[in-house]
């Protein structure tokens, strides 16, 4: 599941440049509050470092 939403990101980004602002679409709405979640994981400490570092890969 979690590589399921990392997809659709990856896919997002490539194709508009950039991580999703929270009222551009319904998508960028979902996506925007996954990564949120993501942030929270990460701050938390329950990220995993190969979550960590694939979202650090869209971030370059």
């Amino acid at each position: 599941m979690w590589w399921e939403h990392y997809g659709r990101l990856a896919a997002y980004v490539r194709e508009r440049g950039g991580i999703p602002a929270q009222n551009e679409s319904r998508e960028a709405r979902v996506l925007y509050r996954w990564v949120e979640n993501q942030r929270r994981n990460h701050d938390a400490g329950t990220l995993t470092p190969d979550r960590v570092e694939a979202l650090n890969v869209l971030g370059e």
